[in-house]
């Protein structure tokens, strides 16, 4: 092997009868090269690969900072402040208007949106009282049989279009950059942060931007929330503060708690612990609320 390759060498015994002898690990001139010897019980080879990996391109990784973020929740300031905005978004529903006018706070601190990754999440309350409204004509149609004269308003299919706000964010932008749907369960924000972490670090992308709406219920029209947060490899001012907010790392231990799905909630929180943390590294745990139920969530930042 040539200067700087790596070897990997595994050996599984599938019916193991305890730990069997070590083996030995030939690394040769000039030394450079790592070895990975897996024997006699069951491990995750995927996860131990990765962690060697990871050791050998240490040196390779970026830095990854929140350049901005924005939260919205008000439709009716949206629609009299914002009026090209809202034409773009007003056939939407709640979820993804939220989540676009989120994403249109900070996208004037991009370098450039057409190459930022995109990462949306879709909402744990899918759809609007309008769809809800129809699905219920649906059903008495077909109860009374008079179905085939039903008649639904076009626009209101888009309603039923859980990541809209990805695609619609895309168009808008000219992004044809790497692009990433999640949501629809709890947890799905911290997913979407060790994306952008994945992404950034390895250097795919210079930026990237991660949004989410929700809202409390989608059959009553009631309150929403829209999220967005730009991270980049250039270190810069996290907005609306002056601050520098470095994304370090994002890990999980297992845990059991009750949650409460919201897509933007999760995200909302984190961003009010950063507002009131004092300079120096912060460890914010995730309410058990705000995760998968099964995992508790260690976001850790770098902030000066």
């Amino acid at each position: 092997m040539g200067r700087g390759a790596g070897v990997l060498f595994a050996a599984f015994d599938h019916a193991a009868r305890g730990v069997s002898e070590e083996a030995a690990e030939f690394m040769g001139e000039p030394r450079d090269e790592f070895v990975l010897l897996v024997q006699g019980q069951a491990r995750d080879s995927h996860g131990l690969l990765r962690k060697e990996l990871s050791h050998k391109k240490a040196q390779e990784t970026q830095m990854v900072y929140l350049v901005a973020a924005a939260q919205e929740d008000d439709l009716a300031k949206v629609r009299a402040e914002k009026p090209e905005l809202w034409r773009q978004v007003r056939r939407y529903n709640k979820p993804v208007q939220l989540a676009l006018a989120a994403a249109d706070k900070v996208v004037r601190f991009a370098n450039d949106p057409a190459t930022a990754a995109v990462i949306s999440l879709a909402p744990c309350q899918p759809g609007s009282a309008d769809l809800y409204s129809w699905g219920h004509v649906v059903t008495s149609g077909m109860a009374s049989g008079t179905l085939g004269n039903l008649r639904m308003n076009p626009t209101q299919t888009l309603h039923a279009v859980d990541n809209l706000a990805m695609s619609a964010f895309a168009i808008a932008h000219r992004n044809q950059a790497y692009c990433l749907g999640l949501g629809g369960a709890a947890g799905q924000a911290w997913c979407g942060i060790e994306a952008v972490l994945e992404r950034l670090d390895s250097g795919l992308e210079e930026e990237a931007l991660l949004m989410a709406g929700d809202q409390d219920a989608a059959e009553d029209g009631s309150q929403g929330l829209g999220v967005a947060l730009l991270f980049s490899t250039r270190a810069q001012p996290f907005q609306p503060s002056s601050r520098i907010v470095r994304l370090v790392s994002i890990s999980r231990r297992p845990a059991i708690d009750d949650v409460v799905p919201h897509a933007a909630n999760g995200l909302a929180a984190l961003l009010s612990a950063i507002t009131e943390h004092r300079n120096g590294v912060m460890s914010y745990v995730a309410p058990g609320a705000h995760t998968d139920g099964f995992s508790t969530v260690i976001v850790t930042l770098e902030i000066s």
